[in-house]
């Protein structure tokens, strides 16, 4: 019998993020020409609107691009949209990427990109376009570092930002952890505890769509393993209890 290897994942890393987005830049291009509004008339490619984001040296001009393109994705929703603002604020995201500390590595990165693409949706691009990278970048900063926060104090005390969702273990002492573990998708989440980098495979392996779809399922899946973990937690505690 042959055995066959392990299939080898890309790791999550500011590298192969931007790799991946610049890979859907050159695949989106047919869509861009479509979805092109109005306001971007100037520019009849994705090609010449990547440059003036990232090549010109016009901050007025530059600042206005993104206020229009940051009105596309709030207004129609679409992965180019997001993908040409990953690449437009990428020095943005390495600067902020370094000053991050604590939890893993590759969640870290997750945090960041989901509170960009938080930012980025949420932003108020009218009331000062001059200004518009600031507020991004400032709304980025404080999605992340809040969210590392949480992230802390769940390590330390054991609860977190699913606390409030959690049935109470003392409320149903009854329920064993096999019965947690019920579910194969749930048991093998909580196996990538053990081994770094573990859920971005497991996300790489069922997530075939975008960059964005697997950073979304990714932080999803995240928060789920600590549900089940601090339920595992509550029920070894009433299980002592009860001893």
């Amino acid at each position: 019998m042959v055995a066959h290897a392990r299939p080898r994942f890309r790791r999550l890393t500011l590298s192969t993020v931007f790799v991946g987005i610049a890979r859907e830049l050159r695949l989106l291009a047919p869509v861009y020409v479509a979805r092109r509004p109005a306001a971007l008339s100037a520019h009849s490619t994705l090609r010449s609107l990547l440059h003036e984001l990232t090549q010109k040296d016009d901050p007025s001009s530059k600042a206005e691009t993104i206020c229009t393109v940051l009105v596309a994705h709030q207004t129609t929703p679409h992965r180019l949209w997001v993908a040409i603002l990953l690449r437009t604020f990428r020095p943005m995201i390495r600067h902020v990427f370094k000053k991050l500390c604590g939890g893993d590595r590759e969640e870290r990165l997750a945090l960041l990109l989901a509170s960009f693409q938080e930012a980025i949706r949420r932003v108020d691009p009218v009331r000062d376009p001059v200004r518009i990278a600031m507020y991004v970048r400032q709304t980025t900063r404080r999605g992340v570092f809040a969210a590392l926060g949480v992230q802390r104090d769940w390590e330390q005390v054991g609860f977190g930002e699913d606390a409030d969702e959690t049935p109470d273990a003392r409320g149903d002492a009854q329920v064993t952890a096999s019965e947690v573990l019920r579910g194969i998708p749930d048991l093998e989440l909580l196996r990538t505890r053990t081994e770094h980098g573990a859920l971005w495979e497991l996300v790489q392996r069922q997530v075939a769509g975008s960059e964005e779809e697997k950073l979304r399922e990714y932080d999803r899946l995240r928060r789920r393993r600590k549900q089940l973990e601090m339920m595992l937690r509550n029920h070894e505690l009433v299980a002592q209890e009860a001893r």
